[in-house]
């Protein structure tokens, strides 16, 4: 979805199923929607100030929806809502003139499962050309109680160090030096199109890798890296 306004000071509230990216002029200013049940959604608020700049500014969002019931989510179907507000006045809202188009980088219907706990990883092709925009037209006919994120956002630090302890055949392997949870952060030169296959666990096999699939379970994402 975009959205072009004009402000230097704006507010984005916001609910997503099953998740969420926002970005103001380019640059990511959040993600992570507060999960929900079918009778409550909960928005989160977010200052864009410091992300303006004078003139037209342009919101963008990506909305991730799974369509599985798991531990960290409930199926509702997919939707998004949000607004955009001023000095308290509502300045833009999401509609049937919101200009909106599929997100074909993400492989649609691939649901490769992590584990039932958490759901679907993915692959994500950085090669595909995105379909052009056009206006949403068609308006979901739910209507939900939504209520402000009862805790705060967890705060996105700098990204954990590394160090490089096997080299071979294409395969490489890093060791983050203690067990860790966050986000997958990637900063990669390709010299060619080519996929990366993502595999992180907690032990390492006596072939040296991780351990990608355990029964029907693949700990692993795939990004295809354009040159």
């Amino acid at each position: 979805f975009k959205c072009a306004f004009n402000s230097s000071s704006a507010k984005l509230t916001i609910a997503a199923e099953s998740d969420y990216a926002a970005y103001v002029n380019g640059k990511l200013i959040a993600f992570g929607a507060y999960k929900a049940y079918p009778s409550v959604k909960y928005a989160d608020e977010i200052t864009l100030d410091n992300y303006l700049k004078s003139g037209e500014n342009l919101l963008e969002i990506i909305v991730w929806y799974e369509g599985v019931n798991t531990q960290c989510s409930i199926d509702d179907g997919a939707g998004v809502i949000f607004e955009l507000s001023s000095n308290n006045e509502i300045i833009a809202v999401s509609d049937e003139n919101t200009l909106s188009r599929e997100y074909t980088r993400y492989k649609k219907g691939y649901k490769k499962v992590i584990t039932g706990q958490l759901g679907y990883s993915f692959l994500y092709n950085e090669t595909v050309v995105l379909p052009n925009f056009a206006k949403s037209r068609v308006i979901t006919d739910k209507t939900r109680n939504i209520l402000p994120r009862p805790i705060k956002k967890l705060n996105v630090g700098a990204p954990a160090n590394s160090t490089l302890i096997k080299q071979e055949n294409n395969v490489y392997l890093f060791d983050l030096g203690k067990e860790t949870a966050g986000q997958l952060y990637l900063d990669v030169c390709a010299d060619k199109t080519q996929k990366l296959l993502i595999t992180y666990g907690e032990h390492i096999q006596f072939s040296g890798q991780v351990l990608r699939k355990v029964g029907n379970r693949d700990f692993s994402v795939e990004y295809v890296a354009k040159k």
